[in-house]
């Protein structure tokens, strides 16, 4: 109560231009605080898109899993074959024949020449390019990736991500998100090809158990990949954050 009084005896005392200066004191260091308090916010948000991207790539991952299309269109798979340089006319001969010797020889071919793309060391411009472009394929008959993370749930996340990314503060923190972007796309697209590739009329009574447990482990195979660019921006921020103490 004392110290009350005190406060405000002291500051009836000040002349009309000293309470100016303590008022605009106040206010400096209020932004200041405030200031602050939003830099806080920013680098802690930051932080928080790896475990964002690590929900994305779970819920479009979960979506394409329930993916049960039919190739019924046989534009579809010559459009993928062309971008993909992949030859499924062995195949689709072998099917028509119903050979399941040949059929197991040309899909061991296709996923030889898929695994080889999609591999760490082999991963190149070109690969991601054709993989994009299967992507775009795959939107423009309504049955890619745009119309997977067409829900409620992906829009949010993915625009609270995009949101997320305008704040980075480093180019190679941003530089790591769109590689896991483009790259994320590129594999999602693989194995969307995958699973309509396997939906062609006809080949399902005709691959082999062995063919059909590989093509199952895919998923997997795309999870590792992605969960490594998840990594390498979870990454750059930490190295970001070393640097900023260092200078």
């Amino acid at each position: 109560m004392s110290i009350g009084i005190a406060i405000v005896q002291w500051f009836t005392s000040l002349s009309t231009l000293q309470i100016v200066f303590l008022v605009i004191g106040i206010l400096c260091l209020l932004l200041i605080v405030l200031t602050y308090i939003l830099q806080w916010k920013n680098k802690r948000d930051v932080d928080n898109i790896p475990d964002l991207l690590s929900q994305w790539d779970q819920l479009v991952l979960n979506n394409i899993d329930t993916v049960n299309y039919h190739m019924n269109d046989p534009r579809i798979i010559e459009d993928l074959a062309n971008v993909l340089n992949m030859n499924v006319n062995p195949l689709k001969s072998a099917i028509q024949e119903k050979d399941k010797h040949r059929v197991e020889l040309e899909l061991n071919k296709i996923s030889n020449r898929y695994n080889n793309q999609i591999s760490n060391k082999n991963r190149g411009r070109d690969t991601l390019n054709n993989l994009l472009l299967a992507s775009s394929i795959l939107n423009d008959y309504n049955i890619g990736l745009a119309n997977i993370t067409n829900t409620e749930q992906c829009n949010r996340l993915n625009k609270r991500i995009r949101e997320l990314q305008k704040r980075v503060p480093k180019a190679n923190i941003n530089a790591k998100i769109n590689d896991y972007m483009r790259w994320s796309d590129g594999l999602y697209a693989a194995l969307l090809c995958t699973k309509h590739l396997t939906s062609l009329n006809g080949l399902q009574e005709l691959i082999p158990v062995r063919v059909r447990a590989t093509n199952n482990l895919a998923r997997g195979t795309i999870e590792e990949q992605t969960t490594l660019l998840i990594s390498a921006v979870r990454e750059s921020i930490v190295d970001a954050k070393k640097a900023d103490k260092d200078s």
